[in-house]
């Protein structure tokens, strides 16, 4: 039990980490996919970020992994879920909303991860996960609110792209029981980025060559593929690993508040009374989720939300 307890903390340590560096994502993808082609953008971060990974497992003696059997279908479902499909949505989407729009419309994930959960998993979600999940998603609501809802085509699409992520993290924790997280980002970043690529040389529109838009902007598609794509989604799936799918996607729907600190600084945009009430809720909700359990003896032990078959 001792050792459960430690495990699960160590989840939530890395999953705070992974939103602290995560919440930039919406800023550098508006910004970039406002000066070039959103899924090109994608596709050539994710390559990036596959170059990075694979040169780790290469170092690190764990090459091998990336042909094991058992965790391939998997990876694959990851990959559909996790980079292809809401890639294409969230980056064209972001291209035609605003940062702040895309960072609180990502938070939607956790109203798609409990619902499917329910439906098509047939997972329990216990009390306390419910009302920490359901306080933070209030919380995100109020923030989206802002006085009142407009929503756009982008805002539409980035929702659209959220919705398989559900599916994406119900894939990643079965791979997880055979292989590596580093060995998940390398296959789903090779097998997804160039799917992207593709994707984006028959349906984009570009306004010079695909080598020079590559060269012009390679700096932020450096940052984005080793930091966003790279580094963060390695702390996401170490997370992922020692928590079940519910609480880790509850504690990363605390994004906003580390999102509205970023929009300030590189955006300059002030915080709202409702954005900033959001933040309060969401925190609140953050600590019900992952503190509450200390005080409450008696509840019962939860069950994992990944049903072994």
């Amino acid at each position: 039990m001792e050792t459960h307890k430690k495990q699960e903390r160590m989840g939530e340590i890395f999953l705070l980490s992974y939103i602290s560096v995560f919440s930039l994502f919406p800023v550098v993808a508006n910004y970039a996919t406002k000066a070039m082609p959103p899924i090109m953008f994608a596709g050539a971060s994710s390559l990036v970020a596959a170059v990075v990974v694979f040169l780790y497992l290469l170092i690190s003696g764990k090459l091998k992994n990336l042909f094991n059997k058992k965790a391939f279908p998997y990876i694959l479902g990851v990959t559909l879920f996790g980079i292809i499909i809401p890639f294409v949505f969230i980056f064209t989407g972001t291209s035609k909303t605003s940062g702040i729009n895309t960072t609180l419309l990502l938070q939607t994930e956790i109203l798609f991860t409990y619902i499917f959960c329910w439906l098509f998993f047939k997972e329990k979600i216990s009390r306390r996960k419910l009302i920490g999940g359901v306080t933070i998603l209030i919380g995100a609501i109020a923030v989206l609110y802002n006085g009142s809802f407009k929503l756009n085509l982008g805002d539409f699409l980035v929702i659209a792209g959220v919705i398989s992520y559900p599916f994406a993290n119900r894939c990643s924790k079965k791979a997880l029981e055979f292989v590596d997280p580093a060995v998940i980002i390398a296959a789903r970043s090779i097998i997804g980025g160039a799917f992207l690529i593709l994707i984006s040389l028959i349906f984009e529109k570009y306004t010079a060559a695909p080598v020079q838009i590559l060269k012009n902007y390679w700096p932020i598609i450096l940052f984005n593929g080793v930091f966003m794509l790279g580094a963060a989604k390695f702390l996401w799936f170490a997370g992922l690993k020692r928590l079940d799918i519910s609480k880790a996607v509850s504690i990363s729907i605390a994004e906003p508040a580390f999102g509205l600190i970023y929009a300030c600084i590189f955006l300059r945009e002030i915080p709202t009374f409702y954005q900033l009430a959001g933040v309060v809720i969401i925190i609140f909700g953050l600590y019900l989720l992952t503190l509450y359990k200390k005080n409450v003896a008696h509840e019962p032990a939860e069950e994992s939300i990944v049903e072994r078959t």
